[in-house]
């Protein structure tokens, strides 16, 4: 969902005025796959991960064994691109250069190639990324019946559309 809906952001900017003249409107990718999925999988699971911890929806001592088989679960034979990905993202010095990163695997992956069109979609992606980061929070309340954290949640969605 939050996917076809930044890809439609890219699809608008991609046919206005200046980037038609700048040299016309790049070809963009239209299914997840390959490096773009390896990133949104990676950054869904470094929140998923944020998610449970914080609010302690597996005890301290399952954790460890709760994430690696929900990590495998999830990444299948990519398990350590993922893994390498997500630790560039972690990685980071603060959130906003997290999300930077994020923004900038995935514009790139969309546009196929680093432009100054791929750019400048990064930076306007780092905006939706509070509301992708919701979504995962709230599938993760949800799988484990925290109704009250859910609600909380999908109030703060309503609020960010």
């Amino acid at each position: 969902m939050w996917f076809e809906h930044v890809r439609g952001d890219f699809e608008k900017a991609a046919r206005t005025p200046e980037v038609v003249k700048l040299g016309g409107s790049p070809a963009l990718r239209k299914a997840l796959a390959g490096e773009g999925e390896i990133a949104v999988k990676a950054y869904r699971l470094v929140y998923v991960s944020r998610t449970l911890s914080s609010r302690k929806y597996v005890t301290e001592s399952e954790g460890k064994d709760f994430a690696d088989l929900l990590w495998a679960q999830v990444c299948g034979t990519k398990l350590d691109d993922v893994v390498d990905r997500a630790h560039f993202y972690t990685d980071a010095s603060s959130r906003e250069e997290e999300i930077s990163r994020f923004s900038s695997d995935l514009s790139e992956y969309i546009v196929g190639e680093f432009s100054s069109f791929a750019l400048m979609m990064a930076v306007t992606m780092q905006a939706t990324v509070p509301e992708f980061i919701g979504h995962v929070a709230s599938i993760v309340a949800d799988a484990f019946d925290d109704s009250r954290t859910f609600d909380d949640l999908q109030e703060q969605l309503r609020k960010m559309r």
